[in-house]
């Protein structure tokens, strides 16, 4: 029973709560997490150690900073996955009944705006290198490259992903099954929403320059199907990006180009990777 209120204990302190969100957003550094809580340093090192003992956050290491991300499957134990699991990865949703949380995102807004500036690219690349099927904003806002043309965001839920799909792209669609997630995504994110099974999307071939599935492979029981879908839906030129769970085993550990070609005809392998308990991958339409 302790592990268990561990875990309740976890997300009943709200600003342990805020933490986790942020950490969900962007690796930060504590020096970063500070400015963006307006609370002191100890603090947030406190919390951060507490939240680190039950593997709800990780770091990594660049140059002499170390940056904090929270990854959205935490190994969580068994006695705790039945309850807590489904919490945990509805946690931004929770956490925007924050009303600190929104405070939060616009100073978050403004330590990342200020790192841009900077042109501090080692955490930019880090972040890539977390999640490379996030688009890199700032090389398309600060060096003036040109946006791809559409993008969609196939089970797109409160919509958070969608602001970064927008700064890269004119156009952002994001579908999803569930009515009360795209009523969540209308509030927070004005975009071109549409409620649609991931199996059978309501778009033409070839509408789209990125197409994106972010742990959403894991709730249908078709992955491959869902695969194909998605790819059906990018244009020559074109990327699908995808981040999961290792445990979908839809792809090998080290997927060659046959492999490749039977899920994705026409494709090319850009990027496949494992990181921790997730697996990243980015294929290119070539015909």
């Amino acid at each position: 029973m302790n592990k268990t209120q561990d875990y309740l204990r976890a997300l009943a302190e709200p600003l342990r709560l805020r933490i986790l969100y942020l950490l969900r957003q962007t690796p930060l550094s504590v020096s970063e997490l500070t400015q963006v809580l307006a609370v002191s340093q100890p603090n947030v090192s406190h919390h951060l150690k507490a939240l680190r003992g039950l593997q709800l956050v990780d770091s990594t290491r660049q140059g002499t900073v170390t940056y904090y991300f929270s990854p959205a499957e935490a190994p969580l134990p068994e006695q705790v996955q039945s309850f807590f699991g489904p919490l945990w990865l509805n946690l931004p949703t929770v956490a925007l009944e924050l009303e600190e949380v929104h405070s939060d995102r616009e100073r978050l807004a403004l330590v990342l705006s200020k790192r841009g500036a900077e042109a501090d690219h080692k955490v930019w690349e880090l972040w890539r290198s977390l999640q490379p099927d996030i688009p890199f904003t700032r090389e398309v806002l600060l060096n003036g490259l040109p946006r791809a043309a559409l993008a969609v965001d196939i089970g797109c839920g409160d919509g958070n992903f969608l602001n970064l799909l927008r700064d890269s792209h004119h156009t952002v669609i994001g579908l999803d099954i569930s009515s009360k997630q795209l009523a969540l995504a209308q509030q927070s994110h004005p975009a071109l929403l549409l409620q649609a099974d991931a199996v059978k999307l309501p778009l033409r071939d070839g509408v789209a320059t990125s197409v994106y599935l972010r742990m959403t492979l894991q709730f249908i029981p078709d992955g491959t199907a869902a695969l194909r879908e998605a790819w059906r839906l990018v244009a020559v030129g074109g990327c699908l990006s995808v981040i999961d769970s290792a445990r979908v085993g839809l792809l090998s550990s080290t997927p060659n180009a046959a492999e490749v070609g039977r899920l994705f005809s026409g494709g090319h392998l850009r990027h496949y990777r494992r990181e921790g308990s997730l697996f990243l991958l980015s294929v290119e339409r070539r015909q």
